[in-house]
């Protein structure tokens, strides 16, 4: 994608940079004022006032630079060492040069004080333009006017800042984190619910099942089968909810594509014909080539029969007029407008029905949910009749919350993995989650744990008692 064309400088930039300038000066001045102590008074005043002219002249031009080389490259890496290394090395040649010229005295030793301090400002501020530029693309793209376009692929997409990104790695080599394990608790494996009625529950309406998974990752080569009674418990169902992550596309290569075949669809089929399957498409994975490809994912699914909703087009899809799923996503790993993100859910709700919110959201490996994340979910459910989630890879707890008002609302946080072809095992566990509904109000519900047996050909999944990540459960 082209994106507009900004100004290099503005108003804004100037007087951020002189402010930066005339710190800069005044704590050089100090500097020099120590380094030279003991010689003449004549001396001094000269390296003083010539540091802090030329600290005050050099931070307003280095700011104005850095703020200006940050712009040039398309990479924001590129953009970081443009403004930090780029400009840093050049303004430390300039000013030992100056203070050759001037005949300061310690040389050296002025220069050196200066750069160990002047090394944070190079590092930091061009981290602060950085964030700021990251800050301005995120809203950009998630609220982009022209969506139907591609931002471009990058071969290094995560979807996460630096911070996030690090935990992720830590827990895919040590275990996954069981922090905040108090704050949430997982409900009965049966429960029942004073759930929403929007409805009159008369006779007339016979209550519907849906059953919910979670993550349908990529088998890697292998084959897929469900175990017979997995496949029993979900025909107890009318309707199976899963999130398709990945595409079924192919297109330019980059980091942790996640790519699948028609295979896993046959599979699929064992449980369910396909015009009873709902499959969302709103996850951090779906747009991982390019628009095309995602295009072509969603309509072949649709060819198979799979009622495809969590698009720009299809954010939400109503089952037998009662149950509004609404499917969106918290993250993405590549930037792009035609997912619909969790920031618009409510303008996918639907009146009169059960609304329920499936998002891709939180954190990866992680089993429990971290405070903000709590807080955030238990103020939507004043929005929403119910939440599923699901992006974490492992199972999170199944929760029963409330609203304001304090009506009863299902709460299932992730329900991990559904399939995966992967052989680490903390990424071969899932919940099935069954709910009853009659009219439009939730009724009664059930989770199992689930598990991926997975070898060099073939991952079977199949109902499980217990899950090693939560062995008191």
């Amino acid at each position: 994608m082209q994106h507009r064309q900004e100004a290099l400088t503005s108003r804004r930039e100037f007087l951020r940079a002189a402010v930066l300038a005339t710190l800069g000066a005044s704590l050089f001045g100090v500097i020099a004022w120590i380094a030279n102590w003991g010689h003449p008074w004549q001396d001094i005043v000269i390296a003083v006032l010539g540091q802090m002219g030329l600290c005050f002249a050099m931070t307003f031009t280095s700011a104005t630079m850095m703020q200006v080389a940050f712009k040039l490259p398309k990479h924001p890496f590129f953009k970081f060492l443009a403004a930090s290394a780029g400009v840093g090395l050049f303004s430390l040649f300039l000013m030992t040069f100056v203070h050759w010229v001037i005949g300061t005295p310690e040389v050296l030793k002025t220069v050196a004080g200066a750069t160990a301090v002047s090394i944070f400002y190079y590092i930091l501020f061009p981290l602060a333009l950085l964030r700021e530029y990251q800050r301005e693309q995120y809203r950009a793209y998630r609220n982009d006017p022209q969506w139907a376009r591609q931002w471009g692929i990058r071969w290094f997409a995560v979807p996460y800042g630096p911070l996030n990104f690090l935990r992720v790695t830590w827990h895919n080599i040590f275990p996954p984190s069981k922090r905040h394990s108090t704050l949430s608790a997982f409900a009965p494996r049966h429960f029942e619910i004073q759930g929403k009625s929007g409805k009159p529950q008369d006779s007339a309406e016979a209550p519907i099942k849906i059953a919910f998974l979670g993550d349908l990752m990529p088998m890697w080569e292998k084959s897929l089968e469900f175990d017979e009674n997995l496949v029993a418990k979900v025909a107890e169902a009318d309707y199976l909810v899963a999130n398709f992550e990945g595409s079924l596309g192919d297109g330019p290569k980059a980091f942790l594509q996640q790519r699948h075949d028609e295979r896993i669809l046959d599979a699929l089929e064992t449980l369910k014909p396909a015009g009873n399957i709902y499959l969302s498409v709103a996850n951090n994975h779906a747009a991982d080539f390019d628009f095309d490809q995602y295009q072509l994912t969603n309509q072949r699914l649709a060819e198979r029969g799979f009622n495809v909703f969590g698009s720009k087009q299809q954010p939400a899809i109503t089952i037998d007029d009662r149950i509004h799923l609404i499917g969106v996503t918290e993250w993405t790993n590549q930037q792009h407008g035609y997912l619909p993100f969790l920031e618009h859910a409510d303008s996918y709700k639907k009146a009169g029905v059960f609304n329920v919110l499936y998002p891709h959201w939180g954190y990866e490996l992680e089993c429990y949910p971290r405070p903000d994340w709590i807080q955030r979910a238990e103020q939507m459910l004043n929005d929403y009749d119910a939440i599923v989630g699901h992006h974490s890879h492992i199972p999170a707890p199944v929760t029963i919350g409330s609203d304001e008002a304090g009506e009863a609302k299902l709460l299932a946080y992730s329900l991990g993995d559904a399939t995966t072809g992967m052989t680490i095992k903390r990424y071969q566990h899932g919940v099935l989650l069954m709910l009853e509904f009659v009219g439009t109000s939730l009724q009664r519900g059930e989770w199992q744990f689930l598990h991926n047996r997975v070898d060099s050909t073939v991952s079977t999944v199949s109902l499980a008692e217990r899950c090693p990540l939560f062995p008191s459960v």
